[in-house]
């Protein structure tokens, strides 16, 4: 890898899955990469959307993370319990036996056969926490990725970002599912929704932001 190759920032969100038909996790990562990259100009920053299947999912994710090689990844989904940005710190080695966005159910009741009970994020989530609390932004940690997609995903970028580069950072951050349903185009958040998009986004913003201090120091 050549050493003055810009600092690769991956952002993912994810697509449709049973009960929700748009997923605000897409729209935030579409939203969120062009301000990063107007923000950050000499970083290179992509952005995905990830198929909420059980095989393509975190196939699809492998497949980016081998040609992007992101010094830091960062990885948004919906929760309906999600109380503003919600910080995950822990990845768990188990699959509910949910179907994804196929009606499949997973193969496995395991991310990893051989892989360890638990990994842990590897974004500064307190230091992400704090900053949103004094922007008055809606956020805190969560220790419970639950155990769909969105775990399934942290598991695996974990998993691929030890096996790469020390330095190389990755997480989750839940978002809620009701930043989006209301308005003329379904895509303003719900009115008992506890963030707003401007929060949404600047939160986000703010994730990026932690990351790339700790990288950098």
């Amino acid at each position: 890898m050549a050493e003055d190759r810009p600092t690769t920032v991956l952002l993912t969100g994810f697509g449709p899955f049973p009960g929700v038909a748009f997923n605000a996790s897409s729209l935030l990562v579409r939203r969120l990469a062009p301000r990063a990259r107007r923000r950050w100009p000499l970083l290179r920053i992509s952005a995905a959307t990830l198929p909420t299947e059980w095989e393509r999912g975190p196939s699809r994710l492998s497949a980016l993370l081998r040609q992007l090689e992101p010094d830091i990844a960062i990885h948004f989904g919906v929760s309906a319990r999600a109380l503003g940005l919600e910080i995950e710190t822990t990845a768990r080695n188990a699959r509910a036996a949910s179907p994804d966005a196929r009606d499949h159910l997973p193969s496995s009741p395991l991310n990893a056969i051989d892989g360890p009970e638990t990994r842990a994020s590897t974004l500064p989530v307190d230091a992400i926490v704090a900053r949103l609390a004094a922007s008055s932004i809606p956020g805190r940690p969560s220790d419970d990725a639950g155990d769909y997609l969105c775990n399934a995903i942290l598991y695996r970028s974990l998993e691929c970002c030890a096996f790469a580069r020390q330095r190389a950072q990755a997480g989750f951050v839940h978002i809620p599912s009701g930043l989006i349903g209301a308005g003329d185009d379904g895509r303003a958040p719900l009115g008992d929704c506890p963030l707003d998009w401007t929060q949404a986004l600047d939160g986000a913003m703010l994730v990026i932001e932690q990351a790339l201090e700790r990288y950098r120091r």
